[in-house]
């Protein structure tokens, strides 16, 4: 622990103040005695030092090579392709668009009794409703907010990326340079989702909302509202909730995973209306890790229900 020196220089109310060493006290935390930077200077930071640019490059790049990839393997009748040597694999999966019937959903939950557990209030669905938005205001949970920046012309001409053509590039090519850039990918969207909890923290931001740098502004915009679902239940029954509210996806997994509640029963409400068919490209570790997952969940969902 420092001592306490009257007559240290590192006291910053004596004019004389400086960051040199004090020989009394022997206090040299620099830290302790700079201006800790706001989220505009933060963000301005990350601009000047490339770390954003370079994210949005490198984005821009590996989606430039997934399209490529795409293209090359479109005709082929082989639907999923594996190159071991570079452990990455390329699909083609189908998605299933489907169209919910939320309000039988959401009565069937009700009758087995997971309504409260899983139903959230879909805010898109009520804000155009003026009274019924009005009323469910005093509900709203404590707000959440996210960081977004935005750029002036400067800031627009430094994020754009950089002349990437890939056409004529072989597929060994092209997954060699994927390979070499998602590590990349990896460290600026960590660096910036680290800045992002700082600059989300400035009690200056959270103030004035917006504030402005160099190369644009950085603001904080509110979450859509959550709300406090068993006191609604409560006041209002269980309508409300019916007629606007949407299961909570991960919720639902988790009490298919007890053995509550199984897939056919959730999909007897759905309505398959299209097919599409993804492309995906990633590391063979990774979907190995996805597969290994969903049969483990599978399993311990079989057997919970056998328990109950």
């Amino acid at each position: 622990m420092s001592k306490s020196c009257e007559n240290c220089r590192f006291n910053a109310e004596r004019p004389e103040f400086n960051l040199k060493r004090c020989k009394a006290c022997s206090r040299t935390d620099r830290a302790s005695f700079e201006k800790i930077p706001n989220a505009a200077e933060i963000m301005q930071e990350l601009m000047v030092k490339g770390t954003y640019p370079s994210l949005k490059n490198v984005e821009s790049r590996i989606k430039t090579i997934k399209k490529t990839i795409q293209y090359q393997l479109k005709d082929s009748e082989v639907k999923r392709h594996e190159y071991s040597s570079y452990n990455v694999v390329a699909k083609f999966v189908p998605k299933k668009i489907s169209e919910i019937d939320y309000v039988g959903l959401n009565e069937y939950l009700h009758d087995i009794g997971l309504l409260i557990p899983v139903i959230k209030i879909d805010h898109k669905e009520i804000k155009n409703d003026e009274l019924l938005l009005e009323t469910l205001k005093a509900y709203q949970l404590e707000p959440t907010y996210y960081v977004k920046p935005s750029f002036n012309k400067l800031g627009r001409e430094l994020n754009a990326p950089s002349p990437f053509k890939t056409e004529e590039w072989s597929i060994n090519h092209l997954l060699g340079t994927y390979v070499n850039l998602v590590p990349q990918l990896d460290n600026y969207q960590y660096e910036y989702e680290k800045a992002k909890k700082i600059m989300l923290a400035c009690k200056e931001l959270r103030q004035e909302k917006k504030l402005s740098h160099e190369y644009g502004s950085v603001s904080l915009v509110a979450n859509e509202p959550k709300y406090d679902i068993q006191s609604i239940y409560d006041d209002f029954g269980e309508d409300t909730l019916i007629q606007y509210g949407r299961p909570d996806n991960e919720k639902l997994q988790q009490f298919i995973q007890k053995g509550s509640i199984t897939t056919k029963e959730i999909d007897q409400f759905k309505t398959i209306v299209d097919v599409r068919l993804d492309f995906v490209v990633m590391n063979l570790d990774t979907e190995q890790q996805m597969l290994s997952m969903l049969q483990n969940r599978t399993i311990q969902a079989s057997q919970n229900r056998m328990r109950a």
